[in-house]
C-alpha cells in the first residue's frame, strides 16, 4: 500500500445541491493531499458529525492508497 498524507482543509455548511435535497443542508468537506490534487464529499447535515467527516475523509484516501505508487508497462 502506498502512502498518502492529507489535510482538511474546508467544512462547509451549504445548501445542498442534490435535486431530491432540496431546501436540506449539507457539509462540504474538502482535502488536500501530498501530491496537491483536492477532493471533496458531501455529508447531509442531519448525519455529520466531525467524526464521520474525519473517517470518510480517511476511508477515500485509504482506498487511493491501495494502488498509489502501482507502476505497470501494456504491449510491447
Amino acid at each position: 500500500m502506498g502512502k498518502i498524507i492529507y489535510k482538511i482543509t474546508e467544512d462547509r455548511e451549504m445548501p445542498s445541491l442534490a435535486p431530491e435535497r432540496a431546501g436540506k443542508t449539507d457539509h462540504l468537506i474538502t482535502w488536500m493531499e501530498d501530491n496537491a490534487r483536492i477532493y471533496q464529499l458531501y455529508i447531509p447535515s442531519e448525519e455529520y458529525s466531525s467524526a464521520k467527516a474525519v473517517q470518510m475523509v480517511r476511508d477515500e484516501v485509504t482506498k487511493r492508497a491501495r494502488v498509489v505508487g502501482e507502476e505497470g508497462e501494456i504491449g510491447g
